[in-house]
């Protein structure tokens, strides 16, 4: 539930940040954390100013975070998160492709 909210509440930022730096969770769990970041929270209001919103604070959240990634299972794991997003932004914007 937090994950769908990173981006637009502080909160559910810092629960999921604690999260994908869990040396508790297994390396997939924490990937799918991160990689996820494009879907989760965003189906019904990409298309709209708050969806806009969202995408741009993730993409600044993973720049924030990913010089200090815990490993590179989670490195990785921002690369494609980031890279995702920023085919969603252009989305909004009449470009890209649709993520599969």
């Amino acid at each position: 539930m937090a994950l769908a909210m990173v981006g637009s509440d502080p909160d559910a930022e810092t629960y999921w940040c604690e999260a994908i730096n869990d040396p508790a969770l297994s390396a997939h769990e924490r990937s799918d954390l991160i990689e996820d970041l494009n879907e989760d929270g965003l189906s019904t209001r990409i298309i709209d100013a708050d969806g806009s919103a969202v995408i741009i604070n993730r993409l600044a959240l993973i720049e924030d975070l990913a010089p200090a990634a815990m490993d590179q299972v989670n490195l990785d794991a921002f690369a494609e998160a980031y890279k995702d997003l920023l085919n969603l932004a252009d989305l909004t914007l009449g470009g890209g492709r649709p993520v599969k």
